[in-house]
């Protein structure tokens, strides 16, 4: 292998490598369920998750380049919550570059689902695809920051505060 080869198969794999799964909350979520709402990153080609590593206080993934993934998402809580997903720093639904008060996906208590892609309309969806930094979506369109970076925000839903009873209103279905 030439120095050239052996540079460019090093790169390859320092950016397959830097595929992060950064939702702090995730650690331990395997096994514990401890965290409210865990997510997996699953190779598409064999349904498997793939292994998680960690580092520095980081969570990592390895893909192969051109190899499709999904993100299993499992909400452990007893209510509702929004889950506002990124990938490569860009909202999976929205394709802006992601923040915090963008949307999301709604996960009943206890539900899993199996987010396959970028969502184009509501009946397509890209396929989210391991691919090296010149090639991904995020530095196609000039974002290129947090590309290997797999973002997640979770919101819990705001229990719902009953309307004030009007005493009137009760005397006269009283009376019926």
């Amino acid at each position: 292998m030439t120095a050239a080869n052996s540079t460019t198969t090093s790169l390859r794999r320092r950016t397959v490598l830097a595929t992060a799964v950064a939702a702090i909350w995730l650690a331990g979520a395997a096994n514990a369920y401890a965290d409210p709402v865990d997510l997996t990153v699953v190779d598409r080609a064999t349904g498997q998750p793939l292994r998680i590593w960690r580092h520095d206080g980081r969570l990592f993934v390895a893909g192969r380049p051109g190899a499709r993934y999904s993100l299993r998402v499992a909400n452990h809580t007893d209510g509702r919550v929004l889950v506002v997903m990124s990938v490569d720093g860009v909202n999976i639904l929205s394709g802006e570059t992601a923040g915090y008060d963008q949307r999301g996906y709604v996960f009943d208590a206890h539900e899993s689902y199996d987010v396959s892609g970028w969502r184009k309309s509501d009946s397509v969806v890209a396929a989210f695809t391991f691919a090296a930094l010149p090639q991904s979506y995020a530095a196609r369109t000039g974002r290129p920051a947090d590309v290997g970076v797999i973002g997640m925000a979770v919101f819990n839903e705001r229990a719902s505060v009953p309307d004030p009873v009007d005493e009137s209103d009760q005397e006269s279905s009283r009376a019926l």
